[in-house]
């Protein structure tokens, strides 16, 4: 498996633009994939940086249905006219964050795009072939980020705490590794990591993606006893190696850094990790 990040709130060189987002290109058991686009159309200029050729892409999927994952999807399609594009029948609900607990900023998805014939709506689980599997349904059962509290979707035309129906997370199965990919973790990466067990009946290796430690809006992180305990419940599992970066933030980084050590790596523009 190859993967290289083309799109991240950090970047590894001056070359590459940076966005608070998150995307993700995958090449597996031969076939090529990006997981989220960003908030716009800067992946598509990294990946040509990169010497990703957008438009001979497979799949593309979309984590959840917030901006910053998904807000380059036009322009995808614009340069890509074969893949099947992939994400929760949800994703397109309107979505909000409450800003100093007084106004109610939209973060969801260009709404014109659900009448796209490009565009698959999933529920459940959906296995794709070739080891790639994609599931919803995680139950938020431990070390939720509180900043979900700000996060909120229109139901029966009223605001409403997101429960985050519309997130989906992708499991790749290659040469005997179990690789977890996920967008930003809402539901809480450990009840993921548990979920995704669950429906391979193996041990996860390797986890990459955002664990949304820290808000943009508000520019607070999660608690530092709430990192730690995190730290500390990764560290009793058997992943491997954990990747991670975007929500997650630099200070939470380094907490769980002290509890995982070599275990982790974070994520930046122009990261490329073989596996």
């Amino acid at each position: 498996m190859k993967l290289i990040t083309l799109l991240e709130n950090r970047t590894k060189s001056k070359k590459l633009k940076n966005k608070h987002g998150l995307s993700l290109y995958i090449e597996v058991n031969g076939v090529k994939l990006i997981f989220d686009t960003g908030p716009d159309d800067s992946f598509l200029r990294n990946a040509k940086k990169l010497g990703v050729n957008v438009s001979d892409v497979d799949f593309l999927i979309i984590s959840h249905g917030h901006i910053d994952h998904g807000g380059g999807i036009k322009e995808f399609i614009e340069v890509n006219d074969k893949a099947r594009i992939i994400m929760s029948k949800y994703a397109f609900d309107k979505h909000y964050t409450k800003v100093f607990n007084m106004f109610k900023v939209n973060v969801g998805l260009n709404p014109k795009l659900k009448k796209s014939k490009r565009i698959e709506l999933i529920e459940g689980i959906v296995n794709l072939n070739n080891g790639l599997l994609l599931f919803d349904g995680v139950v938020s059962k431990k070390l939720i980020p509180k900043s979900n509290r700000k996060l909120l979707v229109k139901s029966n035309d009223r605001l409403v705490q997101d429960k985050f129906k519309h997130e989906i997370n992708l499991l790749l199965l290659e040469l005997g590794k179990t690789i977890l990919i996920c967008g930003c973790a809402h539901k809480g990466i450990v009840n993921i990591i548990e979920k995704a067990a669950s429906l391979t009946e193996r041990n996860i290796n390797i986890v990459v993606g955002g664990m949304h430690l820290y808000n943009p809006i508000t520019k607070r992180y999660e608690s530092d006893d709430f990192i730690r305990e995190l730290g500390k419940s990764l560290s009793k599992n058997r992943v491997s190696n954990y990747y991670t970066g975007h929500c997650t933030g630099e200070k939470a980084y380094q907490i769980l850094k002290k509890e995982l050590n070599s275990k982790i790596g974070d994520l930046k523009t122009g990261t490329i990790i073989e596996i």
